[in-house]
């Protein structure tokens, strides 16, 4: 099956929660490693990329992060389509600012 391109690309949402950043990060680790897809493409191996960051890790990004790291993703062998770039800055500008917002 493909899915046409007017429908929204969100298929599934993996939350995880954690007293903590550090164990919420270790959660959203295992998860990832645990989640299985199959029949259509997803961001997940960019994600976890992202999770090894030094600089995600440390909390020390900005709404540039995913712009300014390409390099970075690209050693990881992260499948992070080139049309999706903006897509992706979008959704950790959200989640930045959502972030920012709960503190």
């Amino acid at each position: 099956y493909e899915l046409p391109n007017s429908f929204d690309s969100l298929l599934a949402k993996l939350i995880v929660w954690g007293y903590d950043r550090t164990q919420a990060i270790a959660k959203l680790k295992r998860a990832l490693m645990e989640l299985h897809i199959e029949g259509v493409e997803t961001t997940a191996s960019f994600h976890q990329a992202l999770l090894h960051h030094p600089k995600f890790l440390q909390g020390d990004f900005s709404t540039q992060f995913i712009e300014q790291e390409t390099e970075f993703f690209a050693t990881m062998q992260t499948k992070v389509p080139n049309d999706m770039t903006d897509t992706y800055v979008q959704a950790a500008s959200l989640a930045l600012s959502n972030m920012i917002g709960k503190r």
